[in-house]
């Protein structure tokens, strides 16, 4: 173990310029919809993961969501890192480190994370996890709620990054992800695999043919309550749906026919017809695509299905995880 787990939590590290968009962020927060809680959480789950699995973490432990780079910290105490994602380019006191594995720091380093125009999102783990107050059983930030991380915000300069004292172990070693970490790099265009929703009947034959024979984009205004996609128009139901929960990754199509797909701050109820959704792995993919990357969709067959499963249940089991995160 690398940290101290019944310590108070200690400054390891202070913010001198926060980056555009840094979070702090872990699983979410589950079975709390009821409630109008968006769930939250890492967008790319898998790099968040990998980032606490480097270090021992649960991968229940919060890390910070740096997004295009930008982030650069003074650390104050000893501490064991790792960062996982995106490609920055990661300088400690002028020298340039590896990504995609982990690393110790020491008091007085400077550390910075600059954008290289690749992906969007990166993972920074601390050994026990940042700690900063759970809100509704969650750290992991929520800008409209004003829930979790710091206040409920973006990282700022001058923030106190707090974690665990760190300790001096003979166990620990310098590691990377190696080739079972599937994140990097990302194909172009993205192929999305989707299941039918249960309204996938009320769109025509032609609409469901529509989504998967044409490439379509990336826009600006997606965000990390759901990424919209601009191209082919496809045709929407004449139904009217009342409103009702909407899933992880779920696609919606709004009258003007470009699809939407939802993602973990998205609203808790919608009434947009619903054509399909995205599975869990490729959604964390779409969190690395910027504005106008191209994007397919593929049908999953009936016969695919039992290999998909045992892929996803394979990746709970390797991080400890019960539920469908």
């Amino acid at each position: 173990m690398l940290f101290l787990p019944d310590a108070p939590a200690q400054p390891l590290a202070r913010v001198i310029t926060p980056g555009p968009a840094t979070s702090v962020q872990d699983l979410g927060r589950q079975g709390l919809a009821h409630l109008g809680l968006a769930q939250g959480g890492a967008l790319d789950m898998n790099a968040h993961a990998w980032a606490n699995h480097l270090l021992g973490n649960p991968v229940q432990a919060a890390s910070l969501e740096i997004t295009c780079g930008g982030l650069r910290l003074e650390i104050l105490q000893t501490a064991y890192l790792a960062c996982v994602g995106a490609p920055l380019q990661m300088i400690r006191n002028q020298k340039i480190i590896p990504m995609q594995m982990n690393f110790q720091v020491q008091a007085g380093d400077q550390l910075s994370f600059t954008y290289q125009g690749q992906g969007m999102r990166s993972y920074l783990a601390v050994a026990g996890g940042w700690q900063v107050p759970v809100c509704f059983g969650s750290r992991s930030t929520v800008l409209r709620e004003a829930c979790g991380g710091f206040q409920g915000r973006f990282l700022q300069a001058q923030d106190l990054l707090k974690g665990l004292p760190q300790i001096t172990s003979s166990s620990y070693s310098s590691r990377g992800v190696g080739r079972t970490y599937q994140g990097w790099p990302l194909p172009k265009p993205l192929v999305l695999r989707i299941l039918p929703s249960y309204q996938v009947q009320d769109f025509s034959p032609y609409a469901q043919h529509l989504l998967s024979q044409h490439t379509y984009q990336v826009s600006p205004q997606s965000n990390r309550m759901g990424y919209r996609l601009t191209g082919e128009v496809i045709p929407t139901p004449a139904t009217n749906y009342a409103s009702e929960g909407i899933t992880l990754g779920a696609i919606q199509i709004p009258s003007d026919g470009q699809p939407i797909i939802l993602l973990r701050e998205r609203q808790n109820v919608g009434g947009y017809a619903k054509i399909g959704t995205v599975l869990p792995r490729d959604l964390d993919k779409l969190a690395q695509c910027p504005a106008y990357y191209p994007i397919r969709f593929t049908w999953i067959t009936e016969k695919e299905m039992p290999s998909i499963y045992a892929q996803h249940q394979a990746w709970l089991d390797f991080f400890g995880l019960t539920d469908g995160t």
